[in-house]
């Protein structure tokens, strides 16, 4: 920036004084498109009053670079109006008057630069004048544009050949700048007249861009190309504006529906709108027809329906969205009804025409649907878990209108459902007047009984989405009631509360007899018999002595006590315990009561005999 300083350009008067006041140094800086303030004081050095007159002398010559300038202030009240002009301005004797105002705006074209800005002071009684001018810099700016003839940024090139555009270079800052134009983002090539272009402030200059294609090009391709424009004064600044180039098509159309389908009573005559694109430079004239038309299957042509050929013209690249096509429903379509109508549009002018381009619409045959779903009871159900229910007996829907219908259903879980398990639902087939339950199957998980959850169920007209109805259905799970302890023997693995019926193992007492004896008659058999159980006690222990299932001998104590055998022969005793739950058990042993032969033939006893047979196998196991 350039500072310029404030100065007095006339001798002193010797009554007055005309000074700054804010800035003190009268000096001061503006933005382009900014207002600011500055501010000059009257100082009376005599002792009586004295008038003046205050005026801004150059104010044409500054409004000429972009600088309006008015007083907006005398020191005591603000001004209403733009004026050069103060008439008059009493200071009082040896006084000063300050806060005298000029307001400064750097419009939008405002010229980079310094300024002075001359202000003269005349007593109205002497025209004795003092003069100072105030120093102003318009700071500087830096902006461009780029722009096409029209705001048209889609031009048209031919295959193999070249098309130009004009475009104009403003430099909209407020010094003279110089500009680089670059591109990018394009395939097919570009060539600028001039890269660098140096404008004086507020004007423009016209720069020549050529795109160019090849023979790789087709119909309807196109290309995009970003031209932008960068301040030397300032590289910050900068301005893109984007071209696309696009290969005409002769007789070229594009063609779509707005909507696809219409819907109409019996009777009723609907309409197509569509979107219609001339890809050619030049004006072409247009018509939409219908090709063919079916009900369900192509040659099931519709009986007494009825269509118009829509016309018009489109000028170069024009884009339309009335194209039309009208249709009239038969008086006797039925409702529901379905039309599909292939239509074709062409483009052409007085030299020819192109091919047809066909899309598909479809008519809808309107009819008043109603469906209702109907709860025979209550909306509240209870279900057991792991159990699929289905839940047509509590919950129906009704066709009411006097067409067939489909119907859709769905549910959605309103409160709760998580891991709940809800079947597939399928469309239902209804005539008029029919009734049928909704076939949906839900299964609750286990962790769910004792609670509920809320299905919402939606059935929706197949004819007219706007018929709809829905109900709630309240589902409360059971609980199972049982034994719910693992280690009981009858668990129940599906119970979710238990009932307290459990039914544990029982663990059995063991009798131990004691070893096999052989004596003679007449001698003494010490029985040594004990018993054991893991769950309880031993509350009785009784002897058999001779095995014949009559127990002689019992105690509460223990299975001690003695025996005379006096005639020879195997005797069998049995030992039975019984424990604090009432269950028994038997262990038995022998007694050999041998005769006065047996022990003068000296045998071993049958004890010994077996003792002798088991070291003899142990010792075989051993060897092996």
């Amino acid at each position: 920036m350039f500072f310029v300083f404030g100065m007095n350009t006339s001798a002193e008067s010797d009554d007055f004084n005309l000074d700054f006041d804010d800035p003190v140094n009268g000096v001061s800086d503006v933005d382009p498109k900014n207002i600011i303030e500055m501010k000059v004081q009257i100082e009376n050095v005599v002792d009586q009053p004295m008038y003046f007159e205050m005026k801004i002398l150059n104010d044409d010559d500054l409004l000429e670079h972009g600088i309006d300038v008015w007083w907006s202030h005398n020191g005591d009240e603000s001004l209403t109006s733009r004026s050069n002009t103060i008439p008059e301005i009493d200071v009082s004797d040896n006084s000063v008057k300050n806060g005298i105002t000029v307001s400064i705006e750097a419009t939008e074209s405002a010229v980079y630069g310094d300024y002075y800005i001359e202000i003269r002071c005349k007593d109205k009684d002497s025209d004795d004048l003092e003069e100072i001018s105030l120093g102003l810099t318009v700071n500087e700016k830096a902006a461009v544009l780029l722009e096409l003839p029209g705001d048209d940024v889609i031009g048209s090139v031919d295959i193999n050949n070249h098309t130009t555009y004009m475009i104009l270079v403003t430099n909209n800052g407020n010094q003279l700048d110089t500009f680089s134009l670059t591109w990018s983002g394009n395939d097919w090539d570009v060539h600028l007249d001039d890269s660098i272009v140096t404008i004086e402030a507020f004007t423009s200059e016209w720069v020549t861009l050529t795109v160019t294609t090849d023979n790789n090009v087709y119909f309807g391709d196109d290309d995009s190309v970003t031209l932008t424009a960068t301040s030397e004064n300032d590289p910050s600044v900068d301005y893109d504006l984007s071209i696309t180039t696009q290969v005409r098509v002769r007789y070229g159309l594009e063609f779509s529906a707005i909507s696809n389908s219409v819907s109409g009573e019996p009777g009723a005559t609907v309409s197509f709108n569509f979107k219609l694109v001339n890809k050619w430079s030049e004006s072409i004239n247009y018509e939409v027809s219908k090709k063919d038309w079916y009900i369900g299957t192509q040659g099931n042509r519709p009986e007494g329906w009825s269509g118009s050929t829509g016309t018009g013209t489109l000028d170069g690249f024009q884009e339309t969205n009335s194209a039309r096509f009208s249709v009239t429903i038969s008086s006797g379509a039925d409702a529901g009804e379905v039309v599909t109508i292939i239509l074709e549009a062409i483009a052409s002018d007085d030299q020819g025409s192109g091919g047809y381009i066909t899309i598909a619409v479809e008519v809808y045959v309107e009819a008043p649907y109603n469906v209702q779903l109907i709860v025979p009871d209550s909306n509240e159900i209870n279900l057991n878990a792991e159990q699929l229910v289905t839940l047509s007996p509590y919950i129906r829907v009704k066709n009411f209108a006097t067409v067939n219908d489909l119907i859709y259903v769905s549910a959605e879980w309103e409160i709760g459902g998580n891991h709940w398990i809800v079947d597939t639902l399928e469309p239902i087939n209804l005539s008029s007047n029919e009734e049928k339950g909704i076939l949906i199957s839900v299964k609750a998980p286990k962790a769910d009984a004792g609670g509920q959850a809320t299905l919402k169920i939606r059935v929706e007209s197949g004819g007219d989405s706007s018929a709809w109805d829905e109900q709630s259905l309240i589902l409360r799970v059971n609980h199972i009631y049982g034994c719910t302890n693992e280690l009981a023997n009858n668990y129940n693995s599906n119970a979710t509360l238990d009932d307290g019926s459990c039914d544990w193992p029982v663990s059995l007492p063991i009798a131990l007899a004691g070893q096999d004896v052989s004596i003679s008659p007449g001698e003494t058999v010490q029985f040594n018999g004990a018993g054991t159980d893991e769950d309880g006690t031993i509350v009785k222990y009784e002897w058999d002595f001779d095995g014949d299932g009559v127990y002689e001998w019992s105690s509460e104590e223990n299975g001690r006590t003695t025996n005379i055998y006096n005639n020879p022969g195997t005797y069998n005793p049995t030992l039975r315990v019984t424990d604090n739950g009432g269950n028994t058990a038997t262990d038995s042993l022998s007694v050999i009561v041998k005769s006065p032969e047996e022990e003068e033939s000296g045998l071993p006893s049958i004890s010994i005999i077996t003792t002798l047979i088991l070291v003899g196998l142990l010792a075989i196991f051993r060897r092996k």
